[in-house]
């Protein structure tokens, strides 16, 4: 069964002289994520980088899991310390909760509820 819910990490690119360590802090997300889905703590990852663009979304990692598993691991001290480290060393990033599949359906089913009643 595919995952309705996952966690999007979006960034810009490495603030001005952390790119040395934003390529090792990458090095170690990834292997962070590989850990989670190993221990069956999320269903998959995966790590997007866009074409150059002009925009401030330039990368993203994509974590597909279980809604309750999702949000347990976000609460976690490892959790936290990682994505603070995050938005230590890349411009605009950002941790979200992401709809997939059918919670996407039932999301956008609230708008639209919402959007005709205002």
């Amino acid at each position: 069964m595919a995952a309705s819910f996952a966690i999007f990490q979006g960034w810009d690119r490495p603030i001005e002289g952390r790119e040395s360590q934003a390529a090792q802090l990458y090095k170690d997300v990834e292997a962070y994520w590989s850990r989670q889905k190993s221990a069956g703590n999320i269903e998959s990852w995966e790590m997007v980088l866009l074409a150059p663009h002009g925009g401030a979304l330039n990368g993203f990692f994509l974590i597909r899991g279980d809604r309750d598993k999702l949000q347990q691991l976000q609460t976690t001290n490892d959790f936290i310390d990682l994505t603070t480290r995050q938005a230590s060393i890349a411009r605009g990033f950002s941790s979200l909760t992401a709809f997939l599949g059918d919670s996407a359906l039932q999301q956008s089913q609230r708008f639209h509820k919402h959007a005709a009643a205002a």
